[in-house]
């Protein structure tokens, strides 16, 4: 799978973690990256401004 070569290659590169952005609302997207082993970040903040509701 492609997430796989991804994951080895930054792993090969010396990467010292991957972080990425995936909605509350995705579940199935957060399930996906759960079963990859990635965890939720707690030294991280996301700041967004919205401009439509």
């Amino acid at each position: 799978m492609l997430v796989d070569k991804v994951i080895e290659a930054f792993k090969n590169e010396g990467l010292p973690k991957i972080a990425l952005f995936c909605l509350n609302e995705n579940t199935g997207g957060n399930s996906f990256w759960e079963k990859y082993g990635f965890e939720v970040m707690d030294e991280a903040v996301t700041w967004a401004m919205r401009f439509i509701d």
